[in-house]
C-alpha cells in the first residue's frame, strides 16, 4: 500500500491503521488525542460526513510520520475532499497527479535527514566509491579506525586516511574523543539530474562487477533478466521496485550496523 494509491484521505488513514501493530488497535484514541478531539468526533470524521481542518490534517501527518512529499499529497487529498465545485475538484485532482509523479524520484521516497554538500564537495564525494564506503564503515563500532577500515575494504591505510580527512572536513564523519569515528549526517543522495550521478552509478556498478567472483562464497545476490513487456506493465514494475526500495530503507532504520552492503537497481528500456 502506498499513499499515492488513494484520492481520499479517509480511506488512506483507515488503510494505514490496519498496517500498524495489532492492526491499529488503540490507535484511534491516540489520533483523537493528537487532534484534540474525542473518539466520537474522530469517528464522525473518518466514518462519516465531517472533514478534518487543514491544521488538524497537518498534525495527523506528523503523527503518521509521513515524508515531506507524502505530507504534501495528504494535504492535497484533504483539499480535494473539501472541494465542492467541480473546477476546484479538478484542480486538486491535477495536484494529486502532479505530486504522485514526483514519487518516481528515489530521493523523495527515502526518509532521512539530507546532508547538504557544496557543489565542490559533491564533485569529490561522488568521484569514487571509497568516500561513501569509508563513511559507512565508520557506523560499525569494530571498524572505526583507519587500519581496520582499510583491511575490511581491501585498500591502503593511506587511501582511507585521505578519505577520512575529506569526510571529517565536510561533516559526513565526526570524531568522538581521540580515536572513535562516527557517521555525521544521516543520509546523502545524488539526484538523477545531478552532473555527478553518472559517476556515482558507474562507481558502484564497477564495484559490483569486482564482486562477481565472490557471489557463491559470500552469498551475494546478482540477478539479470531481459524481457518483452508492455509500457503499462513496465511502469508497474518500476513502482514495485521503488516500493521495495522504500521498504528496505524503512527496515534499515531499526538495523544494527555490523557489515556494509551495497544496493544497485536497474530497470531500463533497451
Amino acid at each position: 500500500m502506498h499513499i499515492m494509491d488513494f484520492n481520499c484521505y479517509k480511506d488512506f488513514t483507515q488503510s494505514w491503521l490496519l498496517l500498524q501493530p495489532k492492526k491499529g488497535y488503540g490507535m484511534w484514541g491516540k489520533i483523537a488525542e493528537c487532534l484534540g478531539k474525542n473518539s466520537v468526533q474522530v469517528s464522525q470524521i473518518f466514518k462519516g460526513d465531517r472533514d478534518l481542518g487543514l491544521d488538524q490534517s497537518y498534525l495527523l501527518t506528523k503523527f503518521m510520520k509521513l515524508t515531506p512529499l507524502e505530507t504534501k499529497y495528504f494535504m492535497a487529498m484533504v483539499s480535494y475532499g473539501h472541494s465542492g465545485h467541480f473546477e476546484a475538484k479538478e484542480y486538486w485532482l491535477d495536484q494529486l497527479k502532479s505530486i504522485s509523479g514526483q514519487f518516481s524520484n528515489v530521493t523523495n521516497r527515502i526518509k532521512g535527514k539530507e546532508n547538504e554538500l557544496s557543489k565542490k564537495d559533491q564533485s569529490v564525494f561522488y568521484s569514487s566509491w571509497i568516500y561513501s564506503a569509508v563513511r559507512i564503515c565508520c557506523d560499525i563500532p569494530k571498524l572505526n579506525h583507519p587500519s581496520t577500515i582499510a583491511s575490511y575494504l581491501g585498500v591502503s591505510v593511506r587511501l582511507v586516511e585521505e578519505a577520512l580527512q575529506f569526510l571529517i572536513s565536510v561533516g559526513l564523519v565526526k570524531k568522538v574523543g581521540t580515536n572513535i569515528l562516527e557517521v555525521g549526517a544521516t543520509k546523502t543522495h545524488v539526484s538523477k539530474i545531478s552532473p555527478h550521478v553518472r559517476s556515482h552509478w558507474k562507481n558502484w556498478h564497477l564495484k559490483a562487477i569486482s564482486k562477481f567472483e565472490e557471489a557463491v562464497e559470500k552469498d551475494h545476490l546478482f540477478f539479470s533478466a531481459t524481457t518483452a513487456v508492455d509500457k503499462k506493465t513496465a511502469k508497474e514494475i518500476k513502482e514495485i521496485l521503488l516500493n521495495s526500495t522504500e521498504q528496505a530503507f524503512q527496515t534499515l532504520e531499526s538495523s544494527k550496523s555490523e557489515v556494509v552492503y551495497t544496493l544497485n537497481i536497474d530497470w531500463f528500456e533497451l
